[in-house]
């Protein structure tokens, strides 16, 4: 397929999957959903459900389908929202690491029975961009496993050495790893969560009340607080499948050494799940970023998708907390 023309949308307001009928008028519904479904409708820019709702004025735009790990949440065929609609990557190469970029909706590791697809699957294509000094040189070792619904940062190293080196480092607490996060409700100053974890056969991280080792805390910094109409402005713009709530914090969370679903856990135990987080008192799908790395010698930033939907000076003073830790 290739692109068609943008088309302005005139009449009242109406799905997506039926507006749709006015550029494409020989598709029938099934057709268009799948080619929402694939990622190849944009809304103002940005891809959409095939229930969301379009607007006198909204452009909408047709262009070649994206692969099915950028528009399928993996292993499940679910429509992606946008903030899911990315591909995973290969963001830098540097001193025998590499740094990649997993998109939400995507395992970080091979599950048994094959179950969805996962970063480790596609690290053979995505090392084709690297150093050709290097690539084919060695099977890259992932160091970092994010939730299938978090999107950001996974390091791999290319050689077992480094691997032990980047574990030796979490182990002497020299890792310092950021990540935004969307909470539900108000978080009115910073919070630091010592509790321990208990991760042992089960779905859900369960918070004990013991204190944890101090590698396993986590600091919750509020960044930016969205109230009433601006949280609801949010909500129809990156996640309408999300609960409406009357207040948002985006919050930073700084670790060193994470544990299964910490953050989400410890959030929750705060009385803040992240927003959509259905494991963890909510519905929808949470908004969780790893976007800050820092260990010896190396220093990586990388600003979630969804940022786009605030203004550049917020999505500027966010990269600045990715990258320093600083508000």
């Amino acid at each position: 397929m290739h692109d068609l023309p943008p088309h302005i949308h005139a009449g009242p307001p109406c799905r997506l999957d039926h507006a749709l009928a006015q550029l494409l008028p020989d598709l029938g519904l099934r057709g268009r959903r799948r080619l929402i479904q694939r990622g190849a409708v944009l809304v103002m820019g940005h891809p959409r459900p095939a229930a969301h709702v379009v607007r006198t004025g909204d452009e909408l735009r047709i262009v070649q389908p994206c692969s099915p790990e950028r528009a399928l949440d993996a292993g499940t065929g679910t429509e992606l929202q946008p903030f899911l609609a990315e591909e995973a990557r290969l963001i830098a190469q540097r001193g025998g690491f590499c740094f990649l970029a997993k998109p939400a909706g995507l395992h970080s590791v091979a599950l048994a029975g094959g179950e969805g697809r996962s970063l480790e699957e596609l690290l053979p294509r995505l090392m084709q961009k690297a150093d050709t000094a290097t690539a084919g040189t060695a099977s890259p070792e992932l160091l970092q496993r994010l939730d299938r619904g978090t999107s950001g940062i996974v390091t791999a190293a290319l050689r077992p050495a480094l691997a032990q080196a980047w574990r030796d480092a979490e182990d002497r607490g020299l890792c310092r790893k950021r990540y935004l996060a969307l909470l539900s409700g108000r978080l009115p100053a910073e919070r630091t969560l010592r509790l321990a974890l208990d991760m042992r056969r089960r779905k859900r991280t369960r918070v004990l009340d013991t204190d944890a080792a101090p590698l396993r805390h986590t600091c919750f910094t509020p960044l930016l607080h969205l109230d009433g109409p601006a949280a609801a402005t949010l909500r129809e713009r990156l996640a309408p499948e999300n609960p409406a709530v009357s207040a948002l914090t985006l919050a930073g969370c700084t670790i060193r050494k994470g544990a299964r679903h910490q953050i989400r856990a410890h959030a929750a135990a705060l009385g803040l799940p992240l927003w959509g987080d259905a494991l963890y008192g909510g519905s929808g799908r949470f908004l969780l970023h790893h976007g800050g790395l820092d260990f010896p010698g190396q220093h990586i930033v990388l600003l979630p998708v969804w940022s786009t939907c605030f203004p550049p000076q917020t999505q500027a003073f966010l990269r600045r907390w990715l990258d320093t830790g600083a508000i």
